[in-house]
């Protein structure tokens, strides 16, 4: 019985690793989402401090100049929040483009396992075949000697 060769086998394994690596740059896009989102409930957390240092001042009485530079910071505080708000946007999208090529690669290690295991089937029925023809032709030997 001859062993069962694939001669595509180099390329599902290249499409294998590649499908691995994509899975690997996924992961890290959803661990770079996550801290951006520190990120922004950092910079949420540090505006809400802000804003109740301000009520406690103005409850205790302030200067102007003071409750101005608290507005600035909050105000610097609101741009950042933007910016962060953005940066997951664009986390999201990427992680989103990195789903469809991790949907692409594999459907193509799907199409070439598929494949693989189709050649398999007929391997193995060429070689039922050919050990069938054996044993015919082993019969109709030992037939022919005995005569």
């Amino acid at each position: 019985m001859k062993k069962f060769y694939f001669q595509y086998d180099n390329i599902l394994e290249f499409k294998k690793k590649n499908e691995e690596s994509i899975k690997n740059r996924l992961g890290a896009a959803f661990s770079e989402l996550e801290d951006e989102k520190k990120r922004l409930s950092e910079l949420e957390n540090n505006k809400h401090a802000c804003y109740d240092n301000m009520n406690k001042l103005m409850l205790h009485g302030t200067d102007i100049a003071n409750l101005k530079v608290h507005d600035l910071f909050i105000s610097k505080l609101n741009n950042k929040i933007e910016l962060q708000t953005s940066s997951i946007y664009n986390c999201n999208s990427r992680i989103h483009q990195i789903r469809q090529e991790l949907i692409k690669a594999s459907k193509e290690v799907k199409v070439f396992e598929k494949l693989k295991e189709h050649h398999l089937v007929d391997h193995e029925y060429f070689e039922k075949k050919e050990e069938e023809k054996f044993i015919d032709q082993l019969v109709t030997y030992k037939y022919y000697q005995s005569k």
